[in-house]
């Protein structure tokens, strides 16, 4: 069992002449790309609030999922800007980041 494991974590040479076509690759990589450059929809930020299970907390706040679950149409606009924001700033806002 140990040798498979370890097969796997073996980089291993190319056989003289032997070229990696890495067109296709290329392509995944540009379309991909494309879609994790587009601005956040609030579909997707509402859909991973959802994700967030209610008796969970999502980090060191400490507030469980649930109270975004139930005070969605409270918080949901902050929580839309907040987010945008942080990603568009390509950066974890340091008060978060403690």
């Amino acid at each position: 069992m140990g040798d498979h494991f370890q097969s796997m974590f073996i980089s291993h040479s190319l056989v003289d002449g032997e070229v990696w076509n890495l067109d296709s690759v290329t392509s995944i990589l540009t379309k991909e790309n494309t879609n994790l450059c587009k601005p956040l929809s609030n579909e997707e930020i509402w859909k991973a609030m959802k994700s967030i299970k209610g008796a969970k907390a999502p980090g060191g706040d400490g507030i469980q999922g649930v109270v975004y679950h139930s005070y969605w149409d409270i918080v949901g606009n902050t929580m839309y800007m907040f987010i945008k924001s942080w990603f568009n700033s390509h950066g974890v806002p340091s008060v978060i980041n403690k």
